[in-house]
């Protein structure tokens, strides 16, 4: 059994190749005697060949780097989330002094940067419990979070809480959430409110481990009223699995919803995954690939606006640690960056494909609603060469036109997969 685990630690660290002939030396010397264990040999084998492919034909056109050391610690950093200049996010760097345990229980709280200033606690932290994941309805009038408690000494249940909020600053006393979004004897964790502008619908995505979902943890959605009150929730079944689905983020511009999970085929613990929304529930649930993912756990991935960038959370080696032995024991918040996108568009007379100088181009930005929005125009009455710079998220039509000539229009989708 050796080989087995040697494979699965070979695995964990991203040595694919040497976990690989690991697993291929268990399965034939021990692959008869120990089925059960043959068979996750093999899947391992399986998903080490895939996350080598994966690797290949990963994007190198992200920038990912840890955010600096006012926020991470070497204790877990987590759930990050930007309005304007201001970071939100959770850290679990505190300990309750007056609670006598030995070693002392670490607890979560939030925080918020203003800019480059230092990180400083919000105003609503649960004095005794933890306190974590802060989300706002999209008109600010009302946040979402956790409080969470040490039910044992390794375990922790969390229960949403609603906090209204005006001109920008938690205002009244925080509300726990009514059952059914908090149910006795399990958790309900990992807010998140998104806002569909295709149905002009918003809703409460959350985490729990509750009856009647398919695994440990699954994401669960309450629809919000106008007033910003959840619902009755309904188990994402289209996208979650047996094991561990957590950490859910809707994109709202491109309808898409990210999340994290230990229960599909991953690069090694748990991979961000995506699905798109549809007119019929969810599409096809897609692995997002290296460089986002890796051979350790990356969870919490959200979008900015305008997909150009955003954070997530992870234990990759570069971490900070306490000690040696503990280096991928906790979680970093990490900020990434895609490189910018150029067009590089050339004009040609149709009929002779020769290059047709003096055409003008306009480029438009193509509205949700259907609006044409000029982005810029250029005219090159020498050549036939023109470069226009994108945002990842948008959909552009292109009008070309020369005199003694018809107009040509086309359209290009920074939407589609492979822009992002």
């Amino acid at each position: 059994e050796l080989a087995f685990w040697a494979g699965e630690v070979k695995k964990q660290l991203g040595q694919y190749d040497e976990a690989i002939v690991l697993f291929q030396s268990f399965l034939e010397k021990h692959g008869a005697g120990l089925p059960e264990l043959a068979e996750r040999a093999r899947h391992e084998l399986e998903a080490c060949n895939w996350a080598l492919d994966m690797l290949a034909a990963q994007d190198p056109d992200v920038d990912i780097h840890p955010l600096d050391d006012e926020v991470n610690t070497p204790y877990a950093e987590f759930g990050a989330l930007r309005l304007g200049d201001t970071l939100y996010f959770s850290s679990y760097s505190f300990t309750q002094k007056e609670k006598k345990q030995y070693p002392p229980r670490q607890f979560s709280k939030l925080l918020m940067r203003v800019g480059d200033q230092p990180p400083v606690l919000v105003s609503f932290n649960d004095e005794k419990e933890h306190t974590a994941y802060l989300t706002f309805t999209p008109d600010r009038s009302r946040a979402f979070f956790n409080i969470c408690r040490y039910v044992t000494a390794a375990s922790i249940r969390c229960e949403l809480y609603a906090l209204e909020v005006h001109d920008g600053q938690p205002y009244g006393t925080p509300m726990r959430l009514p059952t059914p979004l908090n149910l006795e004897g399990f958790t309900s964790t990992q807010p998140h409110v998104g806002y569909d502008p295709q149905t002009g619908e918003q809703g409460l995505f959350f985490v729990s481990d509750r009856p009647e979902g398919k695994g440990g943890l699954d994401i669960w959605y309450a629809p919000l009223d106008s007033m910003g009150l959840p619902g009755e929730p309904l188990n994402l079944a289209e996208v979650n699995t047996p094991g561990n689905d957590v950490t859910p983020f809707f994109d709202s511009e491109m309808r898409r919803l990210y999340f994290s999970s230990n229960g599909r085929r991953s690069m090694g613990g748990y991979d961000v995954f995506r699905a798109d929304k549809t007119d019929n529930g969810w599409g096809e649930v897609v692995n997002i690939g290296p460089p986002i993912n890796g051979s350790f756990d990356e969870t919490h991935f959200v979008v900015e606006p305008g997909g150009a960038g955003g954070f997530f959370a992870s234990n990759r080696l570069g971490s900070k640690f306490l000690a040696p032995e503990y280096e991928a024991c906790c979680s970093d918040l990490y900020a990434f960056q895609y490189k910018a996108l150029q067009l590089n568009l050339f004009t040609y007379n149709h009929q002779t494909r020769e290059p047709l100088s003096g055409v003008a181009i306009n480029l438009y930005e193509l509205k949700p609603n259907g609006e044409l929005h000029l982005v810029t125009s250029a005219d090159n009455p020498d050549s036939n060469d023109f470069r226009f710079p994108l945002e990842r998220n948008k959909k552009y039509v292109i009008v070309a036109s020369r005199p003694g000539f018809l107009d040509h229009t086309d359209t290009l989708d920074m939407r589609a997969p492979e822009f992002r």
